[in-house]
């Protein structure tokens, strides 16, 4: 049962003027009079009621931070306590770098653990192990992790990582030869709290649905949708989907790979395949058009329309299996305060729950001013 299908609960009216309502007619009723606005008894019990009604705020907002679906921060760690289900802290993103010479040197060239190269003398990238340069040779591949914990680290191409903070004798170069990646904060509430719902399928082997999308979910915090999907009798394969929509890169794909191998964890029948999301290309190309009336405002509109358009984007790719759909796209331009948009791409498409959309051309114009 997915948390957004329950009904809310209160566990005590929290209204201050119910709570004043009560002081006062609890009052009136034992003492057998009635008071006046104004009455120093009335005074007293409209301050007493202030209190009342945050007593039972704290008594509501106590009472829902023992249910999964309202429970936040340290209350909602004790609720996956229970399950054995942490929070994931927040990771640091890697990045192979490749450090080179000019020439072939005829002695082995040595690249200590630590190492540093930075893209722009601020964000450091450390390497994680120990290379050797060989004799002969005019490079060496190393894995490094940015010493800056959280998503800061991610995303700088090949060959954006290329000045050498220590100095090494021999070396006259580095470059990322990879897109860094992996880099993301602590789980945030939302993404836990999903985790903790899946915890308890996770108490046998990874047989049932939920179980493989929990446990993929606590490979990194960087993994935000899973789908598992048997495409063939015994045959199950697993699509992860990373933050921003994108596409997992082969380590994260062999690390869900090791996570759902284990004999404790999959089904002796069972034959486990982690694979990339399919990628569902799809072209956004849309007029919208300002009333004359509201002209003096065309600057903030046109900026609450790129946002419009921007937040669509995201929103399209940030799930698996979302139909690539242009009524949402409408309805966030219009929310925006134009007149009118036309939207001629994309056109609705339902995609598989193994798909994402993922934008190519993106084209959202002004059409011009159009009378009320």
């Amino acid at each position: 049962m997915s948390l957004d299908n329950l009904s809310d609960i209160a566990f005590c009216d929290t209204d201050p003027s119910t709570a004043q309502t009560d002081a006062v007619s609890s009052y009136e009723t034992v003492a057998g009079v009635s008071l006046a606005a104004g009455n120093p008894e009335r005074l007293f019990l409209e301050a007493v009621a202030v209190i009342l009604a945050q007593q039972r705020y704290l008594i509501d907002w106590t009472g829902k931070q023992n249910l999964l679906a309202y429970a936040s921060g340290d209350y909602l760690a004790h609720l996956g306590a229970f399950y054995g289900c942490g929070r994931l802290a927040a990771t640091a993103a890697t990045v192979t770098l490749r450090f080179s010479t000019d020439e072939t040197k005829s002695y082995a060239i040595l690249i200590p653990t630590g190492t540093r190269a930075t893209p722009d003398n601020s964000l450091i990238f450390a390497t994680d192990s120990t290379a050797t340069l060989a004799a002969g040779e005019t490079s060496v591949d190393v894995v490094a992790t940015c010493v800056t914990i959280g998503p800061t680290g991610s995303g700088y191409v090949a060959g954006q990582i290329n000045k050498l903070v220590d100095v090494i004798s021999g070396v006259t170069a580095v470059t990322n030869t990879t897109t860094s990646y992996g880099g993301a904060d602590e789980e945030d509430d939302v993404r836990y709290r999903e985790r903790i719902r899946l915890a308890v399928e996770s108490f046998s082997t990874c047989g049932p649905e939920g179980a493989y999308q929990y446990r993929t979910l606590s490979v990194s915090p960087v993994i935000i949708d899973v789908a598992a999907v048997s495409h063939d009798p015994g045959v199950v394969t697993v699509y992860p989907l990373c933050c921003g929509g994108v596409l997992p890169t082969a380590t994260l794909i062999g690390a869900v790979a090791v996570a759902l191998g284990g004999r404790k964890v999959r089904p002796l029948t069972d034959i486990v395949q982690v694979r990339s999301p399919e990628p569902v290309p799809y072209d956004v190309k849309a007029t919208w058009y300002l009333a004359e009336s509201a002209s003096g405002k065309a600057a903030v509109v046109a900026a609450a329309v790129e946002k419009a358009k921007s937040e669509y984007l995201a929103w399209q790719r940030g799930k698996l299996g979302r139909d690539i759909d242009p009524s949402e796209l409408t309805a966030r331009i219009k929310a925006a305060g134009v007149k009118r948009v036309v939207v001629t791409s994309p056109e609705y498409k339902q995609l598989e729950a193994w798909q994402v959309a993922i934008p190519g051309t993106v084209g959202v114009v002004f059409g011009g001013m159009e009378g009320a």
